[in-house]
């Protein structure tokens, strides 16, 4: 299959009876010129079509792309993807969405990204993609939450550049993580390099909350605020959602400095 060099989408099959091995295929190379680097998990609709985003392209510096990848049509066996939209642009704000997508029974997408296209420390939001509507072919981009911390900025309590993906509770409401922000002060474990070590804050975690009651704004509720001590720092990774808890990693801080796995209860 031509493509590759920017990220691949695979499946793993187990093993058939008698044998050990599990078989890798892959279902689609990425090319520059549609959308690269696809970091976050992907997810089916009803058709079996798989949804996804890349954290750049199209093109060599392009902000980053969601797309949808369809299985192959009777007679074929080349999966097909297309771009559905492309961050970074007047009618989508934001860019670098490396966290993977969540899908509701209506088809809507959700996810998040990193910055905004407003200032280089922007701090991201959390966005909605809804399907084309008949007759139609563009899905409808909307923004659900605007983080108001910035990579650099003291305004950063609700927290910024949410790279973790989002997870459903039993609850309707929706969690996330955030990399940075949660505190105005400049988080106590410095990495000797790279974006974290010029951030306010050590990462949060957080809920957000559909409106209710007539009221059209999503309500973000800070849950927790790292501290980069014992309960750790940035963390990039996803949420488990259990009885209720919320189980998580940080990849710095802890008590050895080199990461935690924690869990956060009501």
């Amino acid at each position: 299959m031509a493509g590759g060099e920017f990220g691949n989408v695979f499946k793993l099959t187990p093993p058939a009876s008698g044998q050990n091995s599990w078989h890798l295929t892959q279902l689609y190379g990425f090319v520059n010129a549609t959308g690269h680097f696809p970091y976050g998990s992907l997810v089916f609709d009803r058709s079996g079509a798989l949804y996804g985003t890349t954290r750049s392209g199209p093109g060599s510096n392009g902000p980053g792309t969601a797309f949808r990848l369809a299985p192959p049509t009777a007679g074929q066996s080349t999966w097909q993807e297309t771009p559905i939209v492309t961050f970074g642009t007047t009618k989508i704000p934001v860019d670098v969405p490396d966290s993977g997508l969540l899908i509701d029974s209506g088809g809507n997408l959700y996810g998040t990204a990193s910055f905004g296209t407003t200032t280089a420390a922007s701090p991201g939001a959390v966005y909605e993609l809804s399907p084309p509507t008949a007759g139609k072919t563009d899905w409808t981009y909307r923004t659900l939450y605007q983080f108001t911390g910035g990579l650099g900025g003291a305004n950063a309590s609700d927290g910024a550049q949410p790279s973790a993906p989002l997870v459903l509770g039993n609850d309707g409401s929706y969690y996330g993580m955030t990399v940075v922000g949660g505190s105005s002060t400049t988080c106590p474990v410095q990495p000797s390099s790279g974006q974290y070590a010029y951030a306010h804050g050590c990462g949060t975690i957080y809920r957000l909350t559909p409106p209710s009651g007539g009221k059209a704004a999503w309500t973000e509720t800070v849950l927790y605020r790292f501290t980069g001590t014992d309960d750790g720092a940035y963390p990039v990774a996803g949420l488990l959602v259990r009885d209720g808890a919320l189980y998580g990693t940080t990849p710095y801080g802890g008590k050895y400095g080199f990461g935690t796995a924690f869990k956060l209860v009501p």
